[in-house]
This record gives C-alpha cells, structure tokens and sequence, in this order.
C-alpha cells in the first residue's frame, strides 16, 4: 500500500512538472523578482527566453505584455508568439493589439525577425517590427524587419506592424527566400531597400500568402518583387 502512494505522488509530480513546460510562457519588459515564466507575476523579460522554453519538449505559446523589447528574434519550429497583452489576461481572446503595443526593436541588427532552415508551425502575431538594417553584399543586405528562409506554410506572421526599418540590398521590410509563409492582417510602412522590395522582396520559389495594407516603401526599382531563379 506504501509503495503504491508514493508511485501516485510521483506520477502527480511528473504531471505539474509537464504543465509547466508545456504551458503558456509569460514575458514583461520588466521584472526584478522572480523569473520562471509561469504566470504573469513571475515573468520572463526576453521574448527569446520565453520563446525557447515554451518549445522545450512541446509546442507552446508566449504571451508578450505591451512595452518596447530591444533585441532579435530567432524564431524556433512550434513557438507560437503573441504580443498585445495588458499583462492580466488569462485568456488569449482578451488581448488587444492595439491598445496593447508591443514592440521589437532591432536596434540597427540586420535582421530583427528571423525565420530560418528549415522551419515549420512558427507564429508571430501582435507586434510593432523596427530598428532593422541589413547590411552586406550578400543576404545579410536583405530584410531588415523579418528574414524568412525555409519558413514553410504552417509558418504566419500576422496582426504585425512592420516599419522603420531598410535593407542596402532587398526587403527594407521582409524578404523571403524558399517560403510560403502566410503573411496576414499586417501592414507595412516607412521600410526602404536600396535594391528590390521596399516592403516585402519575394525571391527563389517563396509563394507566400499576403494579405496585408503596404504604405510608403521606397525603393529605386519597384515596391515589392517576386522573382523565380532563372532556371525555373
């Protein structure tokens, strides 16, 4: 009979265990006290911590109170990443984008978003993209705001604002290359590119889904490109 409660605590133990790495991650601008990510008292204050913990062992979801975030994005296979948040809620549906602006700022990196090789179930919904500069001769000069590399279709980047950033090549505002990412409800504003796609630059079989607003997007070519390799 003794053996048996303790195998009982034991699968208890092993079950609180599992509903915190699988559950919800929390992150703030920020915290001094504790930091595990469980509940919006004790959260992260990196988007990137949070994003890297709710994927651990399962898919997971990071819920971004509003506030401005310096730093890059490295997006990961099975992280689902909403910003919008009061930092109350307890309920996804409750969240308010636009009351809440929750901003990733790149401070100038070379890309502020990346979605990279290959990559599958990824989400970034609710968040203001700025403060990239890409910058080389090669795909570092693309995509300044988000780069998407082998991002495939269960992949979305929706309800964002992409501005203010620029490329000295293509995609001041995103480029793609290899995807089909859905790119929904976003809008696209103040991004330049010194070569293709102010806005958005589509490259090397992307046939993403776009439904989105695209606003001053200056380049000297064109606004936003598509182009296929010349042996398709």
């Amino acid at each position: 009979m003794k053996t048996r409660i303790v195998l009982c605590v034991g699968c208890l133990a092993s079950l609180c265990l599992m509903g915190s790495a699988f559950g919800v991650m929390y992150v703030v601008p920020e915290n001094p006290g504790t930091r595990d990510g469980l509940s919006w008292e004790t959260a992260y204050t990196s988007i990137q911590g949070g994003m890297y913990y709710s994927v651990t062992g399962d898919d997971g979801e990071v819920w971004v109170k509003e506030g401005t975030y310096n730093e890059t994005l490295w997006m990961m296979s099975g992280a689902q990443v909403y910003g919008g948040f009061a930092g109350n809620e307890t309920s996804r549906e409750d969240r308010n984008v636009t009351e809440n602006p929750t901003v990733i700022n790149g401070g100038g990196a070379n890309h502020v978003v990346t979605f990279h090789t290959p990559i599958s179930n990824a989400r970034l919904d609710g968040f203001t993209i700025t403060g990239g500069t890409a910058q080389g001769s090669t795909a570092d000069g693309d995509a300044g705001g988000i780069r998407c590399l082998m991002a495939d279709e269960t992949c979305a980047v929706a309800n964002c604002i992409i501005t203010g950033n620029t490329a000295i090549r293509n995609g001041g505002g995103m480029a793609l290359e290899y995807s089909n990412i859905a790119v929904v409800n976003c809008r696209f504003d103040t991004n330049s590119a010194d070569g293709h796609g102010g806005a958005i630059h589509c490259d090397y079989d992307s046939a993403p889904t776009i439904t989105c607003l695209l606003y001053t997007s200056p380049s000297p070519r064109d606004r936003t490109r598509s182009r296929m390799p010349s042996s398709a």
